[in-house]
């Protein structure tokens, strides 16, 4: 995959299944794309081709949404994509002079679904309205109650409803029950409510693994035990181990054997990871995505800032435990034997691993400023950084081959 600054950012619809991503490019799509283009040569059909796969690597095979400007618009880049794969969403920047109307209404008739973000009736907008499938609404510009009696008649019109930023579930719920369609933002990250209550039996024994497992010395025979007594558990393991995360030349058929293959730093960060994706299976599958590329990132981050790798990835792979368990993170940790290094990155947002957790939170924000002022403190160049984002998108994508949610 070209090592291009692109990050996407979720589309859910009313089951939080994701339906969508938004990908904003640092550069601009018209660099992005060219850059991506730029390893290859050929006709037309085969360079489009390969921007599509570029892309549906990025997506996990989903749809996209591509804000264009209108430059962007213009040079029907867009184009080159299938109509199916994408969504082109018009920026409120845009002119709608009569070669942006006559490019629309090419788009629309070619079967490309245009999406206009914040709408309000401009009489300038007119002929592009028609044209408009989805409309996107702003929750920063417009508050909800003002924009409730807008709706009725954008059904009737039998146009779609897209609501932006979502920051929490409580939010989630007002906009759904008003009959939005698709959601953005990050309420999947955060807990439904705070509850300091005991946790559930389920998750409880997956808390006694991570407690085994973050020993400095665990025992193997006590992880062999824990993963016998849990089928399912022990069945996603196998397929964790025999999948493309590790290169191997051998089929993994045990707990045992794994031990033995994987060796104990390795084994520890499968076995948390593995953990960590079957105590959240009831949430959205998105939420175990987050915490597996963050997991993927700071891993590879660390390794090449020379810190802990396995203190990378645990505070990845545990930064959304709160949402995971709707509780408490300093509650959480009590029990489990983090390092200190941990619970300072995931508690109090202080320390080394902290600034990795808000390099990889600008990245999926798609915060370029903050990003780029991140990635300068610690000395790491633009090319690493999306390289290592990229290499987390991939984890993603197998943890979807392993769990099946790429059929959803």
């Amino acid at each position: 995959m070209a090592q291009v600054y692109a990050s996407r950012i979720p589309i859910f619809n009313k089951k939080h299944i994701v339906k969508a991503y938004q990908i904003s490019f640092k550069e601009g799509l018209i660099n992005a794309f060219d850059s991506i283009l730029g390893q290859t040569s050929g006709d037309v059909t085969s360079t489009g081709i390969y921007l599509n796969n570029w892309l549906k690597r990025l997506t996990d095979n989903r749809p996209c949404v591509l804000l264009l400007n209108q430059q962007e618009l213009l040079s029907h880049y867009a184009e080159m994509l299938p109509k199916e794969d994408i969504v082109i969403e018009l920026s409120e920047t845009i002119v709608p002079d009569a070669h942006v109307i006559e490019t629309c209404k090419d788009l629309f008739h070619k079967g490309y679904t245009l999406m206009v973000q914040d709408y309000v009736f401009m009489y300038e907008w007119e002929a592009i309205y028609p044209l408009v499938k989805i409309i996107k609404f702003d929750l920063n510009l417009a508050p909800l109650d003002s924009l409730i009696p807008l709706l009725p008649n954008l059904k009737k019109e039998k146009l779609k409803l897209l609501v932006c930023p979502i920051n929490d579930y409580a939010s989630w719920g007002q906009c759904q029950l008003s009959g939005f369609d698709f959601f953005q933002g990050d309420y999947f990250c955060k807990p439904k409510t705070l509850n300091i209550e005991d946790i559930a039996t389920h998750n409880a024994f997956i808390l006694s693994i991570y407690q085994e497992v973050l020993k400095d010395e665990f025992s193997y025979q006590q992880v062999q035990v824990f993963f016998e007594r849990d089928v399912s558990l022990c069945y996603k393991l196998f397929r964790y181990v025999n999948s493309n995360l590790i290169q191997k030349n051998v089929e993994i058929t045990s707990v045992k054997q794994a031990i033995t293959y994987l060796g104990e730093d390795s084994l520890r960060r499968f076995i948390c990871l593995v953990a960590t994706a079957h105590m959240g299976s009831d949430k959205p599958g998105e939420l175990t995505k987050f915490s597996i590329l963050r997991a993927r990132f700071c891993q590879l981050m660390s390794i090449e800032l020379r810190y802990s790798q396995d203190t990378g990835f645990i505070c990845g792979l545990f930064s959304c435990l709160d949402a995971i368990l709707d509780k408490p993170m300093d509650v959480i940790l009590k029990d489990v034997p983090v390092t200190q290094d941990v619970k300072d990155a995931l508690i109090e947002s202080t320390g080394p691993y902290a600034v990795l957790l808000a390099l990889v939170k600008q990245y999926e924000k798609a915060n370029w400023q903050q990003l780029d002022l991140l990635a300068s403190s610690l000395e790491v160049s633009h090319q690493k950084v999306a390289r290592f984002y990229n290499e987390g998108i991939r984890w993603c994508r197998i943890y979807e081959e392993v769990n099946g949610y790429a059929a959803l």
